[in-house]
């Protein structure tokens, strides 16, 4: 018995933008389980061992506890960096182009885990079937019974938008994103 259960690229969710098939397929259930329960999700994800990609590992409960912890008046952002631009490399590409709402809706459930309200995909422009799904994904999203459910339990207007990036290199590392996103030049 494998202790993996594959979810993000099972072939049954790979299924693009179309928002009432992903729903057909189980799409949507993790988030109505984090609505029912807001508060245990940063438990949940400590109880997984959920860790960051990058080289050390970083437990998410962790790093997103530092997100709940934060004292602040204005806007919490959550920066989805899709500005993939290293030669060979498609994971972004192939995330956003064939299961855009399962990204959309583990951004959401971190933003509800988080208090974030603001959700910004940074997507390259060369990938443009990927910021094609993307779009439309966002459109489905915001029109959608769920999105409402969101923004009732928030108390407020989730934002969920696209930013283009600079299509450079650069501008995918984390401060550039930043930069770029406040509309400044993605420099880091």
């Amino acid at each position: 018995m494998s202790l993996v259960n594959q979810v993000l690229l099972h072939e049954n969710n790979r299924i693009g933008a179309d928002f009432e098939q992903w729903l057909e397929v189980g799409g949507g259930e993790g988030l109505q389980k984090a609505l029912a329960h807001p508060a245990s999700i940063l438990e949940l994800i400590k109880d997984a061992g959920l860790k960051g990609l990058g080289g050390s590992g970083f437990p998410t409960h962790v790093k997103w506890g530092f997100i709940v912890n934060q004292k602040s008046e204005g806007d919490k952002y959550l920066i989805c960096n899709g500005n993939e631009d290293e030669p060979g490399t498609f994971k972004d590409r192939v995330l956003l182009e064939e299961t855009p709402h399962q990204v959309i809706e583990g951004a959401v459930i971190a933003a509800v885990a988080t208090g974030i309200n603001r959700i910004v995909f940074y997507i390259n422009p060369e990938l443009d079937k990927a910021l094609e799904a993307m779009e439309k994904a966002v459109n489905q999203w915001i029109e959608s019974d769920l999105y409402k459910s969101v923004n009732d339990l928030m108390e407020g207007i989730l934002e969920l938008r696209i930013h283009r990036t600079s299509g450079h290199y650069i501008g995918g590392e984390e401060t550039a994103a930043i930069e770029s996103v406040e509309g400044k030049f993605p420099f880091p």
